[in-house]
Formats: structure tokens, sequence, C-alpha cells
């Protein structure tokens, strides 16, 4: 069964995804400009979080 892990911040999302982020630049083109946006302070996020599997994966 899936479950939602939940950051508080989105620079502590962003630490524990980074390699998988970046790992995929042409996947994530969008998250990458809307990190961007968020630490030019152009944009604010409500909330940043995973949905993972019983052992803990996100990645397909």
């Amino acid at each position: 069964m899936a479950r939602i892990v939940t950051y508080e911040k989105p620079a502590d999302f962003i630490r524990a995804n980074r390699e998988y982020i970046f790992g995929d630049y042409y996947a994530h083109y969008h998250l990458i400009h809307t990190i961007e946006e968020l630490k030019a302070q152009k944009i604010e996020l409500c909330e940043c979080y995973n949905i993972v599997d019983d052992d803990g994966s996100y990645k397909t």
C-alpha cells in the first residue's frame, strides 16, 4: 500500500530528492524550474511530499 511522506519545508524535500530530481533533468524540467523560482522567492510552496510504496521507494 502506498503512503505519503510529507516535508515541513521545501528545502527538506529538495534535499531528500536532489539526486533523483537532478539525475534526470528532462523528466523533471518543470519541477527544477519550480525549485529555481522558489529559490528566487518568486513563488511559495504550500505542501511538499513523496508518495512511496511499502519498501519506501518512490522511483518507477
